[in-house]
């Protein structure tokens, strides 16, 4: 019973990410000759900054009987229950904020491009933001499992 299921990509992947790594690779493979433990050195911290890359240029959400965010590869993953939710509103977040998992004032932000968000406002006080390119679609979808529970 899928309320709603959305998932965003970002720009950036392909603007910053994709260049950034083939230069990378280019000097991997193309560059003065180093020693072999340098090298895979290099390799390796090239692997792990494409993982990065990847598992944060797309974010899901899915509302049925509870709200799912997760990035790209299934991790970071966040559950929310909809008894935890007191509050729910579009917010614009400043550019500061950036992109990825972010602390902000009194909670914290998931987002992969753009400025808007969906806030929620949570039992323990903090508050949950939830980037995304279909603000009022997912809004509305929140707020009728709300609603249903």
């Amino acid at each position: 019973m899928t309320r709603y299921s959305h998932t965003q990509r970002s720009r950036w992947l392909a603007f910053i990410a994709v260049p950034f790594g083939l230069l990378m690779v280019g000097i991997a493979v193309f560059g003065e000759p180093v020693p072999g433990p340098v090298r895979a050195a290099f390799i390796a911290v090239a692997l792990v900054f494409a993982w990065i890359m990847v598992n944060f240029s797309r974010l899901s959400v899915e509302v049925t009987h509870e709200i799912v965010v997760r990035f790209g590869t299934r991790w970071p993953r966040r559950t929310i229950d909809p008894s935890a939710i007191t509050a729910t509103r579009v917010v614009r977040n400043s550019p500061w904020y950036g992109w990825g998992i972010r602390w902000i004032r009194k909670g914290s932000l998931w987002n992969v491009w753009g400025l808007d968000a969906v806030e929620l406002d949570l039992t323990n006080g903090r508050r949950f933001r939830i980037g995304t390119d279909e603000p009022d679609e997912l809004l509305a979808a929140i707020r009728a499992l709300i609603g249903a529970s």
